[in-house]
């Protein structure tokens, strides 16, 4: 007598896949797979959740669903989609994306282009009113006075807007951001001074920048969405002994 052999029946009924591009640029891709199965022991052998879609690996297997049939048969539907963190390519290369957040912030007064010809003795002097004192104080190790030391217009200025409580002044500055992808993250130059490498703002007098950091996801590709920030300098640039 024969062995009875248990003979699977499994059918690929239709297999679709969907890519849609939003208005703002957003990507879907959906791809589907429905098949009959055995309903005995069907979802051992489904593919496994996260698994690539057939005709493109970028597509992953996020939903299975099962529908029972007559004969002791299921209908098996796989739902495959484009991972949020991957890129789907039209025709070109993964965009580049630029930003640049510009505002103020807060710097010494005595940083001002305007009192920046100041003599260092009037400077030590306006320092310590930029500390908390005042025009009759006196500072350093001579005990001068304030207001006998301070003689320059510039300083006069000054120390007139420091007796108001004025010590410090709203400077422009701002941050250049790049966005790419990447094989790999390169952490090389942070903290040192360069140039972006396009699509930054042109800047003049000494104005410069500084490679601030460095940012990155892993996509599903292997890849890295790497993100470079670069700070602009004050008027003076950024100090050469420091970056």
């Amino acid at each position: 007598m024969g062995r009875k052999i248990n003979i699977e029946k499994r059918e690929t009924h239709e297999k679709t896949l969907e890519i849609e591009l939003g208005d703002e640029g957003e990507v879907r891709a959906v791809g589907r797979i429905v098949y009959t199965d055995n309903q005995e022991g069907w979802n051992t052998r489904c593919p496994s959740i996260g698994s690539a879609y057939p005709d493109d690996a970028s597509l992953r297997l996020k939903k299975i669903s099962m529908e029972v049939m007559e004969g002791d048969m299921v209908r098996v539907t796989l739902y495959y989609e484009l991972p949020r963190e991957t890129t789907f390519e039209f025709g070109g290369g993964e965009e580049v994306e630029y930003s640049m957040d510009y505002s103020c912030s807060e710097q010494p007064l005595l940083t001002h282009p305007d009192f920046q010809d100041i003599d260092e003795e009037e400077q030590d002097a306006l320092m310590a009113m930029a500390s908390g004192a005042s025009p009759k104080d006196t500072f350093g190790n001579e005990g001068k006075v304030i207001a006998d030391v301070v003689k320059s217009e510039a300083g006069k200025k000054a120390m007139e807007k420091m007796r108001k409580g004025q010590v410090s002044f709203l400077c422009p500055g701002g941050v250049f951001s790049v966005t790419s992808t990447v094989q790999a993250l390169s952490l090389a130059g942070v903290g040192k001074k360069g140039s972006p490498e396009s699509g930054a703002p042109a800047v003049s007098g000494k104005y410069n920048w500084i490679k601030e950091g460095v940012s990155g996801r892993r996509t599903g590709t292997g890849n890295w969405r790497q993100t470079v920030s670069w700070r602009l300098s004050g008027p003076d640039g950024w100090d050469s002994d420091l970056y």
